[in-house]
């Protein structure tokens, strides 16, 4: 990142995919609020922010993230999908 400054949200995004599948949902949710300060215009980093949260049980940040990701794009099945998720586990 120190050679590629720019290239440092797609690396952190990367980071965070890469937590997740590990099951470091804490460092996963850092690597994507981190890439959201780079780039917040970007329905796909609002619905990994939401899914590590969600997995971390905070469901009320969870949604919000969930709902701008669809704000941002209306089509995104991923975010849909997760929020629908995690609505149902927060009425159980």
């Amino acid at each position: 990142m120190e050679k590629y400054p720019k290239a440092e949200p797609y690396i952190r995004n990367l980071m965070g995919v890469e937590f997740i599948y590990i099951g470091n949902y804490v460092a996963a949710k850092g690597a994507f609020e981190q890439v959201l300060s780079y780039m917040p215009h970007l329905s796909a980093n609002h619905t990994n922010l939401g899914l590590s949260l969600a997995v971390l049980g905070q469901n009320d940040q969870a949604q919000k993230a969930l709902r701008t990701a669809l704000t941002l794009d209306d089509h995104n099945q991923k975010a849909r999908a997760i929020l629908q998720a995690v609505r149902e586990n927060a009425g159980r």
